[in-house]
């Protein structure tokens, strides 16, 4: 990376791992990916980087400079992966901060472009497979899409924190049957509870693509997903639970997304995390370390905390004061005798 706004250069080897992109507000990390996602919807449009096409030779390094003004970054792969992403059996993803993105129904069995939104296609996608489980002539195909609804249905389970919930199906119609009378539809259900499900079904209606591939399938597909923001409309619970839903269910999947808190960022077991705001590299498992004290100070831009000065000793004994004296004993006065008009007379 070279030339983007307020981060200077920067290379950076993954080696597979994920990526956090934290820091506070203004210090460049929807730069930082918008970057990456630039580039990578530019790949993905066969428009191959311009560096490539420049030799290590001589006044080479000028060369660079004037490729990457136009595109500040550059990604290297270990894979083919855009020639996978063009043979449907590798996903690219990017969620911008308002989650825009095309949203019109069309077929998955196409690669969908990065910004295409598919994650409101879910409870149609439950319905159909629902059909085709129930209206399958072979049995073996039904329980495969009864385990494939089966998986749907704990992911939902865990997300909405209520294990006993349940998919319902009526008149091609798909619900929640939350165990407790209610039977909310998706549309129904909080923007917190939306927003997670759907990013959710982003990914995995796309891996699912992949995997119905008639030619060469692919069981746990690659991909490169981009959120920014990745907190939003999200409280702490459901940000852990998604995150650890998403690692463990599609593990060659690589995530790219920016946080403002450092209690998201290590929400991922072991990825790499970069701190544009204070200029520091680290891994998940480093930052986890610190404790939650820390990263909660360290969220709200609070200085680290300085150690207790040192009691003061205790002040040297008093010297030690001998008994009073006795009070003065005054001598008897004598009796006081006046006269009318006359001074005071003392004896």
């Amino acid at each position: 990376m070279r030339g983007l706004r307020g981060l200077g250069r920067l290379d950076l080897r993954l080696d597979g791992s994920s990526l956090v992109i934290l820091g506070p507000s203004g210090s460049g990390k929807t730069t930082l990916l918008e970057g990456i996602a630039s580039e990578l919807g530019a790949e993905l449009e066969g428009r191959p980087h311009p560096a490539l096409d420049i030799q290590a030779v001589g006044g080479a390094d000028q060369q660079l400079r004037i490729a990457f003004v136009s595109r500040p970054v550059q990604l290297r792969w270990e894979r083919d992966f855009v020639g996978e992403w063009g043979r449907g059996v590798a996903l690219a993803v990017h969620l911008d901060e308002g989650r825009n993105g095309t949203r019109a129904r069309g077929p998955l069995d196409s690669p969908l472009a990065p910004t295409a939104r598919v994650g409101s296609w879910l409870p149609a996608v439950l319905c159909e497979r629902h059909a085709r489980g129930r209206g399958a002539p072979d049995p073996m195909e039904g329980r495969v899409h009864e385990a494939w609804l089966q998986s749907m249905q704990e992911m939902l389970r865990s997300l909405l924190g209520a294990p006993t919930a349940r998919l319902s199906f009526h008149e091609g119609a798909c619900a929640l049957d939350l165990g407790d009378g209610r039977r909310p539809r998706f549309d129904e259900l909080s923007r917190g509870h939306r927003t997670a499900i759907d990013l959710f079904a982003e990914v995995a209606l796309r891996v699912e693509a992949a995997r119905a591939r008639p030619e060469k399938p692919a069981l746990d597909p690659p991909g490169l997903v981009l959120v920014d923001g990745l907190e939003r409309d999200l409280d702490a619970r459901l940000q852990g639970t998604l995150l650890s839903l998403l690692e463990a269910r599609y593990p060659n999947v690589q995530w790219v997304f920016t946080t403002h808190s450092p209690l998201t960022a290590v929400g991922l077991s072991d990825a790499v995390v970069i701190d544009v705001g204070r200029g520091e590299l680290r891994r998940t498992p480093t930052l986890r370390a610190e404790g939650l004290d820390k990263l909660a100070a360290r969220m709200a831009g609070a200085p680290a905390a300085a150690s207790p000065p040192a009691r003061p000793s205790a002040p040297p004994p008093l010297p030690r004061r001998s008994a009073p004296p006795p009070p003065a004993v005054l001598p008897a006065r004598g009796r006081r005798t006046t006269t009318p008009g006359a001074p005071f007379n003392d004896d």
